[in-house]
């Protein structure tokens, strides 16, 4: 048997789209393996599913950019029929396909501005297959055979991009490491420096992923193979903390200096202050119920609506304690940039990445109408309760 050169292609029932004529970007993922997005438990049965019933539905399975104020829906999937309904509901299928041409998936306003894709959590109802055809490359791209008795297996891996040095923000000149085995542990290693070396470097000791083969039938009756592999997202907090193989500084290889005091800083100000933002929407529809968006609270049980003094006083009281934080931050990790804020050391002490952040901290102020509308004019703004409770429970007389 003669053996062909082969090569990895995105799976067979996504070609007819990414060739598709003017579709140039298509034709530049033929080579790149898709990522397959589901919002179900069941996913490995809805994965199958799909593959019986219209493969090429697979597509609106692309794993897009998505937030949780504009999730992607969760395609439909048919339960396969049996025997010769199978084959009519194929043909079906392939009508509505065709009825459906040129519809696409639209992001929403929150996901466009996103950099890169992101993966979420099992947690979220988030899994993600890595899907690919291994293919032998000539005319037809026909399926490669794996043989076991000859030690052939499949698998994919994991790499981590990280910035050098220069903190140049070309990602083709970042550099790429593996997730190698070292004694009980694993750490990250590089293999691939900038633009230096090529990309099919693999190393003995890294960690290859399990994938499993998919067999299906193609429209015109063609049984093909892809191979699919599940993303372990959910190692993500043992890929952060993973060290840098030869490391002196004992920082973990995705985590450098300025990296940690992100994650520091996301977790002692951001994250609060983001649960103080929804705390104080969730105050605003409470106070201000609008019945048409379904925010009437009128009927809440004992008709307990909060009122706009005790919202802003645990929404203040939320804020002077992360404000407290973010200080405790700044002094400890820029210190610095502490000491200008309370004038113990000039500006022009500083570098230029503090005097960035001292700019940035100086122009952080209420807008005049926002201070004017915190103020009250009387103390009718702040009405009392209804009725007031006496300590046994009753209203007064």
């Amino acid at each position: 048997m003669e053996n062909h050169s082969i090569q990895w292609a995105a799976p067979s029932p996504l070609w007819p789209e990414l060739t598709s004529p003017g579709n140039t970007e298509g034709r530049a993922a033929f080579g790149v393996p898709a990522i397959l997005r589901f919002a179900s438990d069941d996913f490995m049965q809805d994965f199958f599913n799909t593959l019986a019933t219209d493969p090429r539905k697979l597509g609106e399975f692309r794993a897009v950019r998505e937030t949780w104020r504009g999730k992607g829906a969760q395609p439909t999937i048919p339960t396969p029929r049996k025997l010769f309904a199978l084959q009519m509901q194929r043909l079906g299928n392939g009508r509505n396909r065709s009825a459906q041409t040129g519809q696409k998936r639209r992001l929403s306003n929150d996901a466009k501005a996103l950099s890169a894709l992101k993966l979420y959590q099992p947690a979220h109802m988030r899994y993600y297959l890595i899907t690919a055809c291994l293919t032998c490359r000539i005319a037809g791209l026909p399926d490669r055979k794996v043989d076991s008795g000859k030690q052939e297996r499949v698998s994919f891996i994991m790499r981590r991009l990280l910035q050098p040095d220069d903190e140049t923000t070309d990602l083709n000149s970042w550099d790429e490491y593996a997730w190698v085995k070292s004694g009980s542990n694993y750490v990250w290693q590089k293999v691939i420096s900038g633009k230096q070396a090529t990309a099919d470097v693999v190393l003995e000791t890294e960690e290859r992923l399990p994938v499993f083969p998919a067999t299906f039938q193609e429209d015109d009756q063609r049984s093909r193979r892809m191979f699919a592999g599940l993303i372990p997202v959910g190692k993500r907090e043992a890929y952060l903390g993973g060290q840098q193989q030869g490391s002196n500084n004992g920082l973990p290889a995705a985590t450098t200096s300025i990296t940690a005091r992100k994650i520091l800083f996301r977790k002692l100000v951001v994250e609060p202050w983001k649960q103080t933002l929804a705390q104080a929407k969730i105050g605003a529809r409470a106070i201000a119920p609008d019945p048409t968006n379904g925010n009437d609270l009128t009927d809440a049980p004992g008709g307990n609506v909060p009122t706009i003094q005790s919202f802003r006083e645990q929404i203040q009281t939320a804020s002077w304690l992360i404000l407290l934080d973010f200080s405790e931050f700044l002094r400890e990790q820029i210190p610095n940039l502490w000491k200008a804020i309370r004038g113990t050391i000039p500006f022009t002490d500083l570098i230029q990445r503090e005097k960035d952040a001292f700019s940035a901290l100086a122009s952080a102020v209420l807008a005049n109408n926002i201070k004017n509308a915190l103020v009250p004019a009387s103390a009718t703004d702040y009405p009392a309760p209804a009725a007031n409770l006496n300590k046994k429970g009753k209203k007064p007389d």
